[in-house]
């Protein structure tokens, strides 16, 4: 049976009204979505180690719909190599973000 780590993740200027709407680990860095827990489409996206300290913060506002879902595209993907895609909540099911992390 594998052991399971719990860590804490804190981003002490996360704006009210905001919760934990998707994650994912992409290459040591655990991405983490968050939505207005009032329903409103605007999101954001912080960078966490793997041990829970806060590294920063990629992204905010439009155009983020909720955002959930992500993908690293790969080294040998044209001109979106490298490029997070970060796909929205099911509202918006074809919509798709390309974020580039640097």
């Amino acid at each position: 049976m594998r052991a399971i780590k719990w860590i804490c993740i804190t981003d002490t200027s996360l704006p009210a009204g905001f919760a934990p709407f998707g994650i994912r680990d992409l290459g040591g860095l655990v991405y983490v979505a968050f939505a207005s827990s009032s329903g409103a489409a605007v999101g954001l996206i912080d960078i966490f180690k793997e041990n829970g300290t806060f590294v920063k913060r990629l992204t905010h506002g439009a155009p983020l719909n909720q955002p959930w879902r992500f993908a690293a595209a790969p080294s040998n993907f044209g001109p979106l190599s490298n490029t997070l895609l970060v796909g929205p909540s099911e509202r918006d099911p074809f919509a798709i973000h390309l974020l580039v992390v640097a």
